[in-house]
């Protein structure tokens, strides 16, 4: 890897920049609507316009110990890469949301952490309005199991899939026709064998051990030829493959299931290259890159490479978080916990991977990040830092330059760009 102990430390001054301006804000921030006149300068003249506008899921007080009021809506200055806060639709501890392909509704876990009721866990459909993006709940229903932490749209826009890491589950939730969510068609879990708490490769000293205790769903979506869908159980370490019934909204395992990945790994996120023939995992707990080959004909998957993330001789603990790719397919960036930094990689014209950076994320606890509409900022959310900061990305070598520029925010998770 590039990154010596002394390439580390200058990418890391030691001086950090301590927020005391805005602090209440941090803290969480009540819904404050437009007046008139604002929300008429707020409407949207085209898509320029929306691609200027993202929603942050939070973390609010409870179990979670956050400090933020749910889903906040942000605006961009495409100028300085600043964000500002609109407003804040209260909701509880709202950590993942993800927009329909319309744009027109916004779908938002409710992380609860309530053991005892096994469907504790909901998901929230809000109406997005059109002149000023502000949130109307639709309805709201059972995740079918407890936490759920990950949902996305399936291909041909009919179905919610929801990942839910505590009740071990992933389940299917049919979308109506105004956007809101039926109860779930489909639920189910798998029985694997237990895998112990770290990895074998796990970087020395690392304390953070992920959980292991039973199936941990960690993330669902459909690969980008529509026909699968892929599935991370952090719990058992296994990638999960499926097609999904349209018409029942029933999941079927592919003709080979699973992918089984270094026992203790904890696969987390994943991403799928260009022209779909790669699929990215992240993978938390030893803070590996591993790279599969897929076959979108047969939904089979090989693994082809493993990349570790953190710098040559790292010690200590790190949870590896969320994982990005750029819209042209050439660069990877992966979040760092406890670590504090977001790792740049490239991608190969043979879709192999090698880590070409790394940057300070001016936050503790980096977990969500993304990149803008027009590609040219990445945004992290530093969930323990109560802060999102903003990064200039450089389109030739994948690298970010941070912009200076900080949104107090409280217990921030994941952003989700209107385009």
């Amino acid at each position: 890897m590039p990154c010596s102990s002394e390439n580390a430390a200058s990418a890391f001054p030691l001086r950090r920049r301590t927020l005391l301006a805005g602090a209440t804000a941090a803290l969480g921030v009540a819904a404050l609507p437009l007046p008139g006149r604002a929300a008429a300068r707020m409407a949207p003249s085209g898509p320029s316009q929306a691609r200027t506008f993202a929603f942050v899921g939070c973390y609010t007080p409870g179990e979670t110990k956050g400090t933020g009021s749910g889903v906040a809506l942000v605006r961009l200055d495409p100028a300085s890469g600043a964000l500002s806060l609109v407003r804040t639709t209260p909701m509880h501890n709202a950590s993942w949301v993800a927009l329909d392909r319309r744009q027109r509704t916004l779908y938002a876990v409710n992380e609860d952490r309530v053991y005892r009721q096994p469907d504790a866990g909901s998901v929230t459909a809000y109406a997005i309005d059109p002149a000023d993006y502000s949130l109307t709940s639709i309805n709201s229903v059972s995740s079918g199991s407890m936490t759920p932490c990950y949902l996305s749209v399936a291909a041909g826009g009919r179905h919610l899939l929801v990942a839910n890491y505590d009740g071990g589950t992933l389940a299917v939730l049919p979308i109506r026709p105004d956007g809101g969510l039926g109860a779930a068609t489909d639920n189910r879990s798998e029985d694997a064998p237990a895998n112990p708490g770290a990895a074998g490769d796990n970087p020395p000293g690392n304390h953070a051990f992920s959980d292991h205790a039973g199936p941990r769903m960690h993330m669902i979506r459909t690969d980008p030829s529509g026909r699968w869908v892929v599935a991370a159980d952090a719990g058992r370490d296994r990638l999960l493959l499926f097609s999904l019934d349209p018409a029942t909204g029933r999941l079927k395992p592919a003709p080979t299931p699973f992918v089984a990945l270094e026992p203790g790994c904890t696969p987390r996120h994943l991403v799928f290259g260009r022209h779909g023939r790669r699929i990215y995992v992240l993978c938390e707990q030893d803070a590996v890159l591993r790279v599969l080959d897929f076959d979108p004909r047969a939904g089979t998957a090989t693994l082809i490479q493993a990349v570790p993330m953190l710098p040559r001789g790292f010690g200590g603990s790190n949870l590896s978080a969320e994982l990005l790719i750029s819209q042209d397919g050439r660069f990877l960036y992966g979040t760092q916990r406890l670590y504090d930094a977001v790792t740049v990689m490239a991608v190969g014209d043979d879709g192999q991977v090698r880590v070409v950076d790394e940057t300070w994320t001016r936050g503790d606890y980096p977990r969500g990040c993304t990149i803008d509409p027009s590609q040219r900022f990445l945004f992290c959310c530093n969930q323990k830092g109560d802060n999102v900061t903003s990064f200039r990305v450089d389109r030739d070598s994948g690298k970010l330059r941070f912009t200076e520029r900080f949104l107090p925010l409280g217990s921030p998770v994941t952003i989700s760009f209107l385009s």
